[in-house]
């Protein structure tokens, strides 16, 4: 039963605030543009809605994330073609997130207040990895683990199989997404079933859970089939093998929060997180303590990003903010809902804080981007929405008045701001004053400077790629195949210097009846070779394109150089 009755004055700000953050979405998928992680994530689904295949064609399980995305992928491009295809995949993603938030708040509302049920889902979904709001292999588990975890709440609560069948579904679902996720959203569901005990709940875990599981594993085993999974995860971890290992990465993760957490910067934030956890303490004061800890967190973001040069990464990113307030969080937290005996916050963690514990450690120990951009917070999503609720609810309980009508909205738009300042790699927002009015990238405002590189790469595309050819780009340049809108002929459209592993890249040639008509290549991977000849050495794809290539366009003052079929020609050192 609800702990605190709910205010009509409440439900009405918690409407006033989900409006504006749908007209602050609405506003934030038009920022930034970029040829890496962003264009990525469309081109997966692009690619996959022209009818190729995951792991048969791209070799990379990363595509999982984008299979939620084809439909609406395919119906866009064979309507209006590639032109305004990224800011669609955007408008996907805000729609599904505005459905998915609905269905949580929904969930939780059968026990908590409407300001706590709405921070606890509008927190993790604004804590976006890479700040990119678009449906991937990141966003895709935060979406379904939230889920999970909402509908698990609710089906504590009523002891009802249907919102458990639906966790069990969406934990499911989080683990296809990727496949990293699988650890935590099995705990996830092994906690909920520990929790309730109740055969109607454990039913329905099993019901939803194989529901996805098994058409899952059917499609695996009878569409692309054991032999190509096998090959894809060989060529991963053949690629990956010149990265740090899963050991190395966790270190440099702990190493990282806690060189910098340990910091004077933190000092303040911490300090109020240990007066908000003393049980002696006046509640008023825990209380306030309470309060201004995510904002001393959020200040030490934003002062290192308009003060210091370069601009401080840590805690820059949105998602990398929201693991530190968490850490901070956790223990007066604790200490709030078993001193108050909150039943409702203290299952809420019970069921959260297990699998978040496991999981970010997980995604920080495989992701490939470092522990600066903050992609951990997919692992975390649980806590944050749990953390949130128990916030709002120290905050009702322990300052008088309606400060959590207040602090509520204050908070989440602290969020978004630190969210919409740097929208991914580009620049404040008020310095993105080129907007984008052709091609796939139409209708989002980028820095000029990026609105050129796009336009030469349009150029480039239409002048040296004929209809209905095929194209290949190696580097960090995977969003040029929605500008080419031509063929892939890669195994993999994220291509880079792979090593010997790229082998397997020609063995795609032979398969698909020969090579690319074009190649762009990323002049930044030869200059991390230590020239052309030296990446040609190293990585056999390279070698080939140089000897039976020839340089259409040197790319003088460009990111790439092109390569066209035909007798190779000298490649300038």
């Amino acid at each position: 039963m609800p702990v605190s009755r709910p205010t009509r004055p409440e439900r009405l700000s918690v409407t006033t605030l989900s409006v504006c953050v749908l007209a602050f979405g609405a506003w934030f998928v038009t920022l930034g543009a970029d040829l890496r992680d962003g264009g990525h994530a469309v081109a997966l689904a692009w690619r996959l809605s022209l009818g190729d295949g995951v792991f048969t064609d791209e070799m990379n399980v990363q595509a999982l994330g984008a299979l939620c995305a084809v439909p609406v992928t395919w119906l866009w491009t064979h309507l209006f073609g590639v032109s305004g295809l990224v800011l669609t995949s955007r408008v996907f993603y805000l729609l599904l997130s505005v459905l998915v938030g609905a269905v949580c708040y929904a969930a939780l509302r059968r026990a908590l207040a409407p300001m706590t049920a709405a921070l606890a889902v509008l927190v993790p979904l604004l804590a976006l990895p890479y700040q990119l709001p678009v449906l991937s292999y990141n966003t895709a588990p935060i979406l379904f683990v939230l889920l999970a975890l909402s509908t698990g709440m609710a089906a504590l609560w009523s002891r009802r199989g249907r919102w458990a069948a639906v966790a069990g579904a969406s934990a499911a679902a989080a683990a296809v997404s990727n496949p990293t996720m699988t650890p935590g959203a099995v705990l996830l569901l092994l906690c909920l079933v520990m929790l309730s005990r109740q055969k109607p709940v454990i039913t329905g875990v099993l019901v939803g859970g194989m529901a996805v599981t098994v058409p899952f594993v059917a499609w695996l085993l009878l569409g692309p089939g054991p032999a190509a999974i096998s090959d894809t995860l060989s060529y991963t971890l053949a690629y990956q093998a010149d990265r740090p290992p899963p050991s190395t990465r966790w270190a440099t993760l702990v190493d990282t929060f806690g060189s910098n957490l340990g910091s004077p910067r933190y000092w303040p934030m911490w300090a109020l997180a240990a007066a908000a956890s003393i049980p002696f303490l006046p509640k008023f004061v825990r209380g306030l303590a309470c309060v201004l800890v995510p904002f001393a967190a959020a200040a030490v973001s934003l002062r290192d990003d308009f003060t210091t040069d370069p601009p401080a990464l840590f805690g820059r990113p949105v998602g990398t903010l929201a693991i530190v307030v968490s850490l901070a969080l956790v223990v007066p937290l604790t200490v709030f809902v078993l001193q108050e005996r909150r039943r409702d916050l203290t299952r809420m963690l019970a069921l959260s804080l297990p699998a978040a514990a496991l999981q970010t450690p997980i995604i920080g120990a495989t992701t490939s981007s470092g522990p600066l951009l903050g992609v951990a917070v997919i692992g975390a999503t649980p806590a944050l929405a749990a953390l949130a609720a128990g916030w709002v609810e120290m905050v009702r309980t322990y300052v008088p008045g309606r400060a959590v009508m207040v602090t509520g909205p204050a908070l989440v738009v602290v969020v978004a701001g630190v969210l919409a300042l740097r929208p991914f790699y580009d620049p404040f927002p008020w310095q993105l004053t080129a907007r984008i009015t052709s091609g796939p990238y139409a209708g989002l405002s980028t820095s000029p400077e990026q609105a050129a590189l796009f336009d030469v790469l349009r150029r480039d595309t239409q002048r040296w790629l004929r209809p209905g050819g095929t194209v290949l780009f190696y580097g960090t340049i995977p969003g040029g195949y929605l500008i080419a809108d031509s063929t892939p002929r890669t195994n993999i459209l994220w291509l880079n210097d792979f090593g010997q592993a790229n082998t397997q890249t020609l063995r795609y040639f032979s398969r698909k009846g020969g090579p690319p008509d074009v190649v762009f290549v990323e002049v930044r991977s030869a200059s991390r070779a230590g020239g052309w000849d030296e990446l040609a050495a190293r990585d056999p794809l390279m070698g080939f394109v140089l000897r039976n290539y020839r340089v259409a366009d040197a790319g003088t003052g460009k990111v790439y150089r092109i390569f066209e079929a035909g007798d190779a020609g000298p490649v300038s050192r």
